[in-house]
């Protein structure tokens, strides 16, 4: 879970907490990579972790708009 204090996202930019939410997502999409070690997947779990984190940002933004 991010875990920011109410202090700490008072003082973020716009792209201070885009970036909180592409770092939050990607981490926790990394999953998709450790299913490929185990043999559960194929495919290539960086790359889906990267298209995911980078949604994230754009659903972020399409709520979110000039607030």
């Amino acid at each position: 879970m991010l875990r920011l204090s109410k202090d700490e996202t008072k003082k973020m930019s716009r792209e201070d907490l885009e970036n909180e939410i592409i770092n939050y997502t990607y981490s926790q999409m990394l999953i998709f990579e450790t299913l490929e070690h185990f043999g559960i997947l194929r495919g290539n779990g960086h790359h889906m972790a990267q298209e995911m984190a980078e949604k994230a940002k754009e659903i972020f933004n399409n709520h979110y708009k000039n607030k």
